[in-house]
């Protein structure tokens, strides 16, 4: 169910992620990200690589209760950076696009 999967990453003070959709999901509802790419996934890892460089995510080969917990307690750098982060500004998209197809005419 989709609305409860929203409603449980609202609820989570972050997310654990693989996956690139699931980590635009959580950055969506400014959730800090704990990613740890599938094995062998060259695009989930290059991924997390820039989620970190943003400083909204910490990259991990595996998943391990320490690091979990690690991750936990260095929440409030994340936090502090994910409230920053801008990406999901669809007026200034759709501006950019509009503006763009009228170049183009």
């Amino acid at each position: 169910n989709e609305n409860e999967f929203i409603k449980a990453m609202q609820r989570s003070p972050f997310v654990i992620v693989s996956a690139n959709s699931s980590a635009v999901d959580a950055l969506a509802v400014k959730k800090p990200l704990l990613y740890c790419p599938t094995p062998g996934q060259f695009e989930q890892k290059y991924c997390g690589k820039m989620f970190e460089y943003l400083g909204v995510a910490k990259l991990v080969p595996e998943l391990t209760s320490k690091g979990i917990d690690d991750f936990h307690h260095e929440l409030q750098a994340y936090e502090k950076k994910i409230q920053g982060l801008n990406i999901f500004d669809n007026d200034a998209l759709y501006r950019e696009i509009i503006k763009t197809i009228h170049e183009l005419e």
